[in-house]
């Protein structure tokens, strides 16, 4: 049983099971995305392909390889991910320069839904802001960063 990180003494123990990074980050991250799920109900596109398809819009057109990056997935589940989204419709994939290079782009389709999705990723993202605070909210930024760049030093 995990207890709650505000009723744990003050001499915090890293080594005890209760204070796992690991499964308090999932809980989080579980909490966080039934966030926006919530407000992205009226959405075509789940969470983590409303994720991709911002991406691939930022990306104008992506390498498989750029995306997994990115997203700091590997690329076997991005692949799945963009097909996927290529069979609803939302994307285009086609051969890069190189033969073995997939290059993606959103579609119609799936540029009116970035569009249309974004006002309720915005809502979400806004009460989440406003429930931790700015200063919360950019050090939970700063911290996943951090994170993020302990993946590329492997």
């Amino acid at each position: 049983m995990y207890m709650h990180l505000k009723d744990a003494p003050n001499n915090i123990n890293p080594l005890n099971q209760l204070n796992c990074l690991n499964a308090n980050l999932r809980k989080a991250s579980r909490v966080i995305l039934s966030l926006y799920m919530d407000e992205m109900r009226e959405s075509d596109v789940s969470g983590t392909q409303f994720t991709l398809l911002s991406a691939i819009a930022g990306f104008k057109e992506a390498k498989i390889g750029e995306l997994a990056e990115f997203m700091s997935m590997d690329q076997t589940t991005v692949t799945r991910n963009v097909n996927l989204l290529k069979k609803g419709g939302y994307v285009a994939v086609f051969s890069g320069s190189d033969k073995r290079t997939r290059v993606v782009h959103l579609t119609e389709k799936g540029q009116r839904t970035v569009e249309s999705t974004q006002p309720m990723w915005m809502k979400a993202q806004q009460k989440i802001w406003s429930e931790l605070g700015e200063e919360k909210a950019l050090q939970l930024l700063e911290i996943s960063e951090l994170i993020v760049q302990m993946n590329k030093k492997k």
